[in-house]
């Protein structure tokens, strides 16, 4: 995605298409790489319409269904069953993948103009953000990760002010990209500048110690939520009668629970020793999308570790890091870029 100072959000970032852009033109490759988000987009949007119709039909019907005559549904039946219908072909029809809050007009892409704007790259807590003083700019909030804090000049299309190419400014002047990259990091992984001198040297702060003892906390509270129902089903004969059912059920909740609780007392001896291990390298981020929610990863080499969206959004791929983390329960405290 990047090629010396400068980042390419649609398409490859190539020299044919910087020099196209600082004449204030689009190249064919960028106009391919737009209607194709654009493209994705409307898709993943009908995907939405399609979720929402075939959840609006699928209620309705057990709540609001009305008998018709001779054992026939009503004609609002029939309406609500065709609800849920139409949802799901166009659940089949479509798939999700784009950004559904990119919305760009098609003539903005197709009249092959673009514009310059000085501005800068800023971290709002929970992503990065293009920010400019002479107009509103525009990015994708999926797909690519955005480049990191600093000043850029940015090149967008006029009326909808969708960033193409971002070229970063001063980049060997000075070292303010590199600490902003770092203060965003710090802020989406819970550690101050304060934490780090003491990481740097090893050990660990109260502050930080803390801040891990609430996930010891969280798995002591599941298991004895765990150990409750046992000794409740115990206690009142109910798993007498149905044995093989809690043990179908109590098992694999077992299984997951002395996971926790091994990873939780390698924390707790991580905790009582105060130390902290670091290693060196690229670090690449990864989402992994379970049933029900996402859960995001950081990897180094083969080490995985959990962190939060925010801590996702954060990471600029591609760069030299150090990690920082507990030795045994392999649980990371700060992270910082290097070189």
């Amino acid at each position: 995605m990047t090629e010396k100072n400068h980042f390419a959000l649609f398409g490859e970032l190539s020299v044919q298409n910087l020099e196209a852009n600082q004449r204030w033109r689009l190249t064919p490759e960028q106009k391919s790489a737009l209607k194709t988000a654009m493209k994705d987009q409307r898709t993943t949007v009908l995907f939405g319409v399609g979720i929402v119709l075939a959840l609006i039909g699928f209620f309705s019907f057990f709540i609001c269904q009305v008998a018709g005559v001779d054992g026939l549904l009503s004609s609002a039946s029939l309406i609500i069953v065709g609800l849920i219908l139409l949802g799901v072909i166009i659940l089949i029809l479509s798939r999700p993948g784009g950004d559904p809050f990119l919305m760009v007009p098609r003539d903005d892409i197709e009249n092959g103009q673009v514009e310059s704007v000085v501005g800068k790259v800023l971290w709002t807590g929970r992503r990065y953000k293009f920010v400019s003083d002479s107009r509103k700019l525009k990015s994708t909030r999926f797909g690519r990760a955005l480049p990191p804090p600093g000043d850029y000049r940015f090149y967008c299309l006029p009326r909808s002010g969708l960033v193409v190419i971002a070229e970063e400014l001063w980049w060997k002047s000075t070292g303010q990209p590199k600490d902003l990259l770092l203060k965003a990091l710090a802020r989406a992984n819970h550690f101050s500048m304060q934490d780090l001198v003491s990481i740097r040297e090893g050990t660990l702060r109260w502050r930080q110690e803390f801040w891990l003892f609430k996930d010891v906390l969280f798995v002591a509270l599941l298991l004895a939520v765990f150990i409750s129902i046992c000794l409740l089903a115990v206690r009142s004969q109910v798993a007498g009668k149905y044995v093989f059912l809690y043990l179908f059920l109590a098992l694999p909740a077992a299984v997951t629970l002395l996971q926790f609780t091994q990873r939780s007392i390698n924390l707790i001896r991580d905790i009582w020793d105060g130390k902290v291990a670091h290693m060196d390298g690229q670090v690449t981020r990864h989402a992994h999308r379970a049933r029900y929610a996402y859960y995001y990863l950081y990897q180094l080499n083969d080490i995985k570790f959990d962190v939060s969206m925010s801590a996702y959004n954060a990471l600029i791929e591609g760069r030299q890091y150090r990690v920082y983390f507990t030795p045994r329960a392999k649980h990371l405290v700060a992270i910082e870029p290097i070189g």
